[in-house]
């Protein structure tokens, strides 16, 4: 088997967060006690140790939120050469193929026809007819599988990364679980017993792959169409200050709005950040796909939308187009994932190296139209899904939570009796009486949006609670309540607010880490 697919990331060796041995697995699998959730396998993740250094976040005492604090730092600290490439796609990132691609060669051609032809068989069946095909043209140049696989990935920049996951779809073995042997949640084997027992050979029973970002970021200009396509942010910015120069002073209300470039925020982040044509935008959509009519979510796919490109319309090859869109990862089920940023984590880790890449200038990209080899910043601008899905990127509570708006006002909902489902009921209703629903009439015309102090502050509380603070669970619960976090979607919540941090960072190169 490819070396990639078995190998994880390696044990982290800092002191203050991992202990003896680092976090693979220990041949004691009753080893390590404590409170909250503990692995089935290594007893617990690392435990919460003093820390003294300055500027350090110490480790929370609660499982869930260590395992989060744990992925928050290893992407932090990603690097290309920890994304388990393969080196001449590291190579290709920071030496990229200058020229455009040309597959007029005869050979070439039906190596790649063959190839395509053959994508549902096995790579038996590829040589086959290649070895037919030589027996009768000894002298035809038909590529083997291994270099017209390589060729494929040269001009489509589709790389895969393959990481263990759990048979259950519960988790992906990375980040803090990379050397369990058994799932976290449900401690299924991550190996097939049988092989185990019988060769020693560790085979995975199932695995997810992650197209990285990069090689297919570099591939949109490497033809003059895709170069011209991603300007498209340039002369929009162009096009909304001379609009705001246009408008008579102070009068934004016939300001039009078109674009996610015309709003107040991008432009600030545009000033801030100096962004031009050369930086890569990218937003992160996730989302549930039924393969059946009659069965929920079989499959849940995360994918990567280009913002240089332009929304569609007027004839445009639109950014929302099928074939504008990259890949990024499908996670197969066939149950919903009870750990989604695990398997979001390969293709975040490969996000957060780009950024970092040359001291945050980022990755080198060759330009079909200027010729040229320029350094191109990834940018994160959202985190994309419906209603359901919302919750597992923004790690809110949900529209049917107790306090259920996105943005984090306090106002909270109300729900029948006997039911947990909340709905957004702004006025007390008549002959009602709900326990902890009984709250007066709320004006919604004073309801004002959580700031970012208050966010960080709610989560400050949470980070610094202790297993052993609350007398019952039930307890615990209603104190997640009253910050507007969820008993399901807290250690997401801490995750994605630590995202926003690294966004926020990471493109401005010295000011990351």
């Amino acid at each position: 088997m490819d070396r990639r697919h078995m190998d994880a990331l390696g044990p982290m060796d800092d002191p203050d967060v991992a202990g003896p041995g680092g976090m693979g697995a220990t041949d004691d699998a009753s080893e390590g006690s404590g409170s909250g959730r503990s692995s089935p396998i290594t007893g617990q993740v690392p435990r919460a140790e003093p820390d003294d250094d300055e500027g350090r976040e110490a480790l929370s005492q609660i499982d869930e939120i260590r395992i989060s604090q744990l992925f928050i730092k290893a992407v932090q600290e990603a690097t290309l050469e920890e994304g388990k490439l393969e080196e001449d796609t590291l190579d290709r990132l920071r030496n990229p193929i200058e020229e455009e691609v040309d597959i007029s060669d005869r050979f070439i051609r039906l190596s790649l026809d063959i190839y395509l032809d053959t994508t549902n068989a096995s790579v038996e069946t590829y040589n086959d007819v290649r070895n037919s095909v030589l027996r009768c043209y000894p002298d035809a140049q038909f590529l083997s599988h291994h270099d017209v696989t390589k060729l494929v990935e040269s001009i489509t920049g589709i790389v895969t990364v393959a990481d263990d996951m759990c048979i259950n779809s519960c988790m992906s073995y990375v980040g803090p679980w990379a050397d369990d042997p058994l799932c976290y949640y449900c401690a299924e084997p991550r190996y097939d017993q049988q092989k185990l027992l019988a060769s020693g050979q560790r085979v995975p029973r199932r695995q997810v792959s992650t197209t990285v970002l990069g090689p297919q970021l570099q591939v949109t200009r490497r033809s003059k169409e895709g170069s011209a396509a991603m300007q498209y942010v340039d002369r929009k910015m162009a096009e909304v200050q001379q609009r705001i120069s246009a408008l008579p002073d102070g009068n934004d209300g016939e300001m039009v709005y078109d674009d996610i470039m015309c709003g107040t925020d991008f432009r600030a982040l545009a000033e801030r950040l100096k962004l031009s044509g050369k930086d890569s935008l990218v937003s992160l959509s996730w989302d549930g796909l039924r393969l059946y009519q009659n069965k929920k979510s079989d499959c849940w796919i995360a994918a990567w939308i280009v913002n240089n490109l332009a929304p569609g319309g007027d004839g445009h090859d639109g950014r929302y187009k099928k074939k504008r869109i990259l890949p990024n990862v499908v996670v197969p089920g066939p149950n919903k994932p009870k750990n989604t940023y695990s398997f979001l984590f390969r293709g975040l880790h490969h996000l957060s190296a780009l950024q970092r890449e040359d001291n945050g200038r980022g990755i080198r990209i060759w330009d079909a139209q200027s010729k040229e080899v320029f350094s191109s910043r990834t940018i994160l601008l959202f985190g994309l899904a419906d209603a359901v899905g919302l919750p597992e990127v923004d790690g809110r509570v949900g529209h049917h939570g107790a306090r259920g708006c996105r943005l984090g006002c306090p106002m909270k909902g109300r729900h029948k009796a006997g039911t947990g489902h909340y709905h957004p009921v702004h006025l007390q209703p008549e002959n009602y009486d709900v326990a902890a629903c009984n709250h007066g009439d709320v004006d919604i015309r004073s309801l004002k949006t959580q700031s970012p102090e208050e966010y960080h502050e709610q989560l400050k509380r949470v980070l610094n609670a202790r297993p052993d603070q609350y007398d019952t669970i039930s307890e615990g619960y209603r104190h997640l309540e009253a910050i507007n976090l969820s008993r399901s979607q807290t250690r997401l919540h801490v995750f994605c607010a630590e995202m926003l941090l690294i966004r926020s960072h990471a493109s401005v190169g010295a000011e990351f880490g």
